[in-house]
C-alpha cells in the first residue's frame, strides 16, 4: 500500500466462523478475488494462535482477519507483525487503552494479555488476524476491555491500527523503518525483563572473556535462552542479553516462557 492511501475495505460481519483466517484461505483457494476484504467474527469455533495454537473465542470477543495483496518482490512478513501490533496498540491507548507489544505478536493491558496477532501468506495475500478479547470469557492471566470499549469500537480501533502497520511498512523490506523501531520501543512489554524464549533460534553472542562469536544455530529442540530483553534489532529480531556477552543475541523465533 502506498503512504497516504485510503483502503477500500470490504466489510463482512458473521455470528460464529470456525477462523477468520480460514475462511479467507477457503476462499483463496476456490479461486476468489479476496483482496481488501475484512471477515469479522462474534465468536470463532476454531480459532488459531502463533505455531498453530489455540486462540480461545468464545462470543463477544473482537475477531478479524484481512486479506491484503503482498506487494511484489519481498513481503513484509517478519515485520508486518511487529508493525500491527505498534499500530493496533496506538490506535486503543488512543481511545483510551494504553497498551503495550509484547515481541513478536501479543498485546498487553493492565500487564496482562489482552490479544494476539497471526500474519500468514496464502495464494498471494497477506492474511493478518487479530483477535482482542472485549466481552467474551478470556483464559485465566488473561484481560478483557469490558467497560473500556465496546466491542464494535475495538472492531474500528483494530482497522485503524492495520492501517498504520501497512504505512509504516510500505517501502520496508527486511529492515524495521527508523520510525517503526523507534514507537515499538515506546510500547516495548518485554524491555529490561529477565526473559526465557523456548525452543530459540538466535544467532550472534559475543563473549567478554573468549571474544569469539557463540553462534546458536536453529532451530534445536528444546533450546532455551534465558536473558535480559533490550529491544528489537533491525531485523525484527528480539535483541536478548545473555549472561556476560558484549552482544546480545538476535532472538529470530522461539516462544516467550517466562519473564520477570
Amino acid at each position: 500500500m502506498s503512504p497516504g492511501r485510503r483502503i477500500a475495505w470490504r466489510l463482512e460481519q458473521h455470528a460464529v466462523v470456525d477462523s477468520t483466517q480460514d475462511v479467507l484461505k477457503r476462499r483463496l483457494a476456490g479461486g476468489e478475488d479476496v483482496a481488501w476484504v475484512v471477515v469479522r467474527a462474534r465468536a470463532q469455533t476454531a480459532g488459531r494462535g502463533r505455531r498453530g495454537g489455540e486462540w480461545r473465542s468464545g462470543a463477544g470477543g473482537s475477531y478479524s482477519t484481512f486479506a491484503v495483496p503482498e506487494p511484489p518482490g519481498v513481503g513484509p512478513t517478519p515485520l508486518l507483525p511487529l508493525a500491527v501490533g505498534v499500530g493496533v496498540a496506538e490506535s486503543l491507548a488512543g481511545a483510551g487503552a494504553p497498551c503495550a507489544v509484547k515481541w513478536p505478536n501479543d498485546l498487553y493491558y493492565r500487564g496482562k494479555k489482552l490479544g494476539g496477532i497471526l500474519v500468514e501468506r496464502a495464494k498471494g495475500h497477506l492474511l493478518i488476524g487479530i483477535g482482542i478479547n472485549v466481552d467474551n470469557p478470556i483464559p485465566p492471566g488473561s484481560v478483557a476491555l469490558a467497560g473500556v470499549l465496546t466491542r464494535a469500537a475495538v472492531q474500528d480501533l483494530v482497522l485503524e491500527g492495520v492501517e498504520t502497520a501497512l504505512e509504516l511498512t510500505a517501502e520496508a523490506s527486511e529492515s524495521l523503518p527508523d520510525d517503526l523501531r523507534r514507537r515499538f520501543a515506546a510500547r516495548d512489554w518485554l524491555f529490561g525483563k529477565l526473559v526465557t524464549v523456548e525452543d530459540a533460534v538466535a544467532l550472534g553472542g559475543i563473549s567478554a572473556s573468549a571474544g569469539q562469536a557463540d553462534g546458536v544455530a536453529g532451530p534445536a529442540p528444546n533450546r532455551s535462552l534465558t536473558g535480559v530483553a533490550r529491544g528489537i534489532a533491525a531485523d525484527g529480531s528480539l535483541l536478548l542479553q545473555v549472561g556476560e556477552n558484549e552482544e546480545p543475541y538476535r532472538v529470530r523465533a522461539g516462544t516467550i516462557g517466562t519473564y520477570r
